[in-house]
């Protein structure tokens, strides 16, 4: 069975992700359904990203963002110990300074 592309009108298979024409995404629902997207709360996003500052020894920046998750989600233990390992390599950078 074909179909058209809602965007330029050509003529598609139901199998087509992408319109051989115009390049637009067809098929949306079972892209957005496919299991190759996990959807993440803004939480984890920030958690990733201070974890990422506690790597290129950024505590300051890495204590900010934790804080910030704590605040929306006080029980986030990531969060908690992260804040705590950065503490504590701050604290040893300053001794050793």
């Amino acid at each position: 069975m074909k179909d058209h592309c809602p965007r330029c009108q050509a003529e598609k298979k139901n199998a087509d992700r992408f319109c051989g024409e115009c390049g637009f995404r067809l098929n949306e629902e079972e892209v957005l359904t496919d299991g190759t997207r996990v959807e993440m709360k803004m939480s984890d996003i920030q958690l990733n990203l201070a974890t990422v500052y506690f790597k290129r020894a950024d505590y300051q920046e890495t204590k900010r963002l934790c804080e910030k998750i704590l605040v929306l989600e006080p029980g986030n233990k990531s969060a908690q110990e992260l804040l705590e390992k950065a503490a504590e390599a701050e604290e040893t950078e300053l001794t050793k300074g």
